[in-house]
């Protein structure tokens, strides 16, 4: 069983409240953090949960296409070659959303 670390999932979660609460630059510093802090730690799956929230909220929220599809492609990477089951999200990222 693989297992997202807390540390790097309270930044992605706290990324997410700040995102509807409307604060896009705050969001996007608690995604730098968490994205850092999964990085620092090793540890692929915590970072590929990371990026995918990253993603959403790029496609979902802020409208932001170019990092929509750089968060994308680099989980897409990640999850292909640790052999995760996230390759499903690739397409509602590459098909432009929901």
């Amino acid at each position: 069983m693989t297992t997202v670390d807390p540390h790097p999932l309270m930044f992605a979660f706290l990324a997410w409240t700040l995102t509807y609460l409307g604060y896009i630059d705050r969001r996007r510093s608690r995604t730098n953090e968490a994205s850092t802090a999964a990085r620092q730690l090793g540890h692929a799956y915590t970072l590929v949960f990371v990026l995918s929230g990253a993603a959403f909220i790029e496609s979902d929220v802020t409208g932001s296409p170019h990092e929509e599809q750089r968060y994308a492609e680099e989980m897409l990477d990640l999850a292909n070659e640790h052999g995760f089951p996230f390759g499903w999200l690739g397409d509602t990222f590459t098909a432009g959303g929901h």
